[in-house]
């Protein structure tokens, strides 16, 4: 089986059109790259038009990759949705070789390994060390085209960059818009749950003004022009957001049953390397290249295969040893390995592979597992190093020497002085120790015949010469496996070889481009808008972003508001898609909006698919058969359902009546009762008697407290 990684060839396209020819960049150096482009943007590389340059503002932060980068020649910042992105940096790698940024903005706290990865893509042609990492000011020394400048944390600080965007003044904003407003506006441009890329498109704009880029020799009043905010997709990846993923509930968590099994967060799963590290990073980031697809299914369709169940078993037998080997090697290049990490690698090695059978029979020769366990350090093995094994003999037989050693002392000192002991530091050497008596409290009380007092110590022996002896032979053996850490690699990337299988004869399955959602809405105060507001967002991205091979799940659109707005703004939004003939995503849509059917609201047209679930009344009881089928549901079984929940009887009976007379277009009349009756006798008595008052002679106080509030009550 080819270990296949899944990041082959691909493009970088926006998501819009712009009517401008895409020109290849002949870049020799970018080995897999050469294929790759910026689709449906006009893209030139520094050296052929000066004027056309990209300035990039890159954050990773916690695991999630934001970018942003302004073009020059278009005026537009163009903004990479907050994506997963482990510390190999492949997705920011294939972008920079595809961009070729001018520049390219971090934060002078990002992490290291951001910034080394940066310095060995962008400063190849320059000396990276001459770039300076100021915190408070950008330094640069580097003549190069492609440069590193470092911006202070601040710059890139949340709330800050989100008012940054907030006050851009694009073309299409009206200039009577309001601060509410104008945040309507540009949530529905993007969504600021992702805070990475906030941050750096804030950073990015406050480079541009600092540095007034494109406008140098204009007005200090003069703004750096920016027509637009785009967002840009990866053509080999099936963009989702974290409404998305949240919605089609693609890592619920289910609870243990067990206290005492229960994994992480009391998830039913427990920590797993690959159902961590490598399930969930492939489910963040889902390709579409059909042809890593296939490969993938091939592959389980092997082992799914009953025929190659012995095959499997071996392997999975060898799996249960593996772990991530990254951490372990780079531990062992700084001299930190642990013994977990010895028996780990000797597991690994003894598991998979002749070429790391070798390492597994040195490590299996030379470390001594057992004794490493209890004092928590690298032990070697006896017989392993004679000069080594001389020195841990006299070394345990160090006790018995230095007891005989104590005992001759102990007969030249003084008859008060019972018992002493001899020990040994590295410091100082041998040093004789003897108990502290009664009548020693000033300095001359210590002074003996022969004795020079030190200080008071305790008992203490440190086999320098041995653990320096025992490191020695650890380097060796770790310059031995660093040998063979490719194939580490190789092994731990067969096993990450997992995809999903459909489980049927045969499948047809589109590749899609995109994935929206209307399902569920994730309130935050962050965004400052409110629940129906993030739904009508939602669809405004579908409806502005969605192609012919984008995926748009609706559920429920329109029921925050009210029924004729809601019912009006779902249908607009089903005509836009339908009349978009070929063009039209595929939309999946549940709504219990059934006027929409009955009503004919929607144009006729052999696009349209209606699937209701199927039903079965039988002697009056109603029987929910769970199958989808053609056709829509003729009631919404409100009355039924309310009667499952406990509602009474009677108030079910009265709720059919009235959705009845409201069907028909009838008026709706009050029920009149035993208490109504009464309640309108008692009425029609408090009026007469008041027609009869005369306002200027009568009390109206009495007649208030004495007849009004009695009779209304009932007491008179």
């Amino acid at each position: 089986m080819n270990s296949t990684s899944g990041y082959g060839n691909s493009t970088l396209s926006h998501s819009f059109t712009c009517n401008q020819e895409t020109m290849e960049t002949g870049d020799s150096d970018s080995g897999d790259m050469d294929s790759t482009s910026i689709n449906e943007v006009h893209r030139v590389m520094p050296d052929t038009v000066e004027d056309d340059q990209i300035y990039m503002s890159v954050l990773w932060h916690n695991g999630k990759l934001g970018m942003a980068y302004y073009d020059t020649e278009l005026t537009q910042i163009f903004m990479l949705l907050d994506i997963v992105e482990s510390d190999d940096f492949l997705f920011l790698k294939r972008i920079l070789r595809q961009l070729h940024p001018t520049c390219v903005l971090l934060s002078s706290k990002q992490d290291d390994r951001l910034v080394q990865t940066l310095k060995s893509l962008v400063s190849t042609n320059s000396d990276a060390g001459n770039i300076s990492l100021a915190s408070d000011d950008i330094s640069l020394s580097t003549e190069d085209s492609n440069k590193l400048q470092f911006l202070p944390s601040i710059d890139f600080n949340p709330d800050i960059c989100k008012r940054r965007i907030l006050n851009l003044d694009l073309p299409g904003i009206p200039d009577h818009y309001t601060d509410t407003e104008k945040t309507l506006y540009f949530s529905s441009l993007i969504s600021f749950d992702n805070i990475t890329t906030i941050r750096a498109t804030g950073g990015l704009l406050k480079y541009l003004e600092k540095m007034r880029v494109g406008v140098e020799l204009e007005d200090a009043s003069v703004r750096v022009p920016v027509m637009d905010l785009k967002v840009v997709t990866l053509d080999d990846q099936v963009s989702l957001d974290d409404t998305a993923f949240s919605a089609l509930q693609i890592f619920q968590k289910e609870a243990h049953p067990s206290v005492y099994k229960i994994g992480q967060g009391g998830a039913k799963e427990g920590l797993s390397l690959f159902g961590v590290c490598c399930d969930e990073l492939w489910f963040l980031r889902p390709i579409r290249d059909i042809d890593v697809i296939k490969q993938r299914q091939d592959a389980i369709a092997f082992f799914v295969n009953p025929r190659n169940i012995e095959v499997f078993s071996t392997l999975t037998d060898c799996m249960k040893n593996i772990k991530n080997i990254v951490p372990v090697l780079k531990r062992m290049y700084q001299a930190q390995a642990t013994v977990i990490d010895w028996q780990a690698l000797y597991k690994i090695s003894e598991a998979f592979k002749d070429d790391l059978h070798r390492i597994a029979n040195l490590i299996n020769k030379i470390v001594d597992f057992e004794e490493s366990k209890v004092v928590g350090r690298f032990v070697v093995k006896p017989n392993v190093d004679a000069e080594l094994d001389d020195k841990k003999r006299t070394y345990n037989g160090l006790p018995d020497f230095m007891t005989k050693l104590a005992a001759e002392e102990l007969e030249r000192l003084s008859d008060d002085i019972q018992e002493c002991n001899v020990i040994y530091l590295p410091q100082l050497g041998y040093l004789l120790a003897i108990p502290r008596l009664d009548y020693m409290q000033t300095e001359e009380d210590f002074e003996m015949p022969g004795l020079e007092f030190v200080s008071f110590i305790h008992d203490i022996f440190v086999s320098g010469l041995m653990i320096d002896q025992e490191t020695a032979i650890m380097h060796k053996l770790q310059n031995a496996i660093l040998e063979s850490y490719r194939t580490l690699i190789e092994v731990q990337d067969l096993c990450a070889e997992l995809d999903c299988f459909v489980p049927a004869e045969s499948a047809v399955i589109g590749c899609v481009d995109r994935i929206f959602t209307r399902i569920r809405t994730m309130d935050s105060v962050s965004v400052g808008l409110s629940t129906f507001m993030i739904d009508v967002n939602q669809m405004s991205e579908a409806l502005r972003d969605a192609t012919e091979r984008s995926l748009v799940v609706v559920d429920e659109f329109g029921k925050g508001t009210e029924l004729v707005d809601g019912m009006a703004l779902l249908c607009s939004c089903l005509s836009f898609w339908i009349d978009k003939g070929k063009s039209c995503p595929h939309v999946l849509v549940s709504t219990h909006f059934h006027s929409i059917i009955h009503q004919q609201l929607l144009p006729e047209s052999p696009m349209v698919k209606f699937l209701t679930m199927d039903s079965l009344t039988e002697e009056g009881e109603l029987l929910f058969l769970y199958q989808l089928v053609e056709g829509h549901a003729r009631s919404s079984y409100a009355s039924h359902v309310a009667l499952q929940a406990g509602l009474p009887q009677e108030i079910v009976k009265r709720g059919k009546e009235v959705s009845e007379l409201i069907r028909q277009n009838k008026p709706v009349y009050a029920i009149d009762t035993a208490d109504t009756e009464t309640h309108f006798k008692r009425s029609e008595l408090i009026v007469k008697k008041f027609l009869d008052l005369d306002l200027e002679t009568d009390d109206l106080e009495s007649f208030l407290r004495d007849f009004v509030m009695p009779t209304s009550e009932g007491k008179l």
